[in-house]
């Protein structure tokens, strides 16, 4: 059997990333110590900082947390509640 052939009978494996996104509540950027605070003491959001990417200019498209969870989830904006 030539290459060729042989070439057709690998398979690739191809490897999908890991992927962990951690949106924390309550707190503001500043408030991490991989933000440069030298107060806040977050050593295991340090570490995981300082071995993944972090996104500096993100925002959130609301102030409250599953309004702004949902919106990252699903890539839409949350929509305005109407009461009445």
């Amino acid at each position: 059997m030539d290459l060729f052939h042989l070439s057709w009978q690998v398979k690739t494996v191809v490897e999908k990333p890991n992927l962990l996104i951690l949106m924390a509540d309550q707190f503001r950027w500043g408030c991490l110590g991989c933000a440069g605070n030298p107060v806040i003491r977050t050593p295991h959001l340090d570490a995981l900082a300082a071995g993944g990417i972090r996104f500096r200019d993100a925002f959130t498209p609301d102030p409250i947390c599953v309004p702004a969870r949902a919106s990252l989830m699903t890539g839409n904006y949350p929509h305005p509640m109407h009461g009445g």
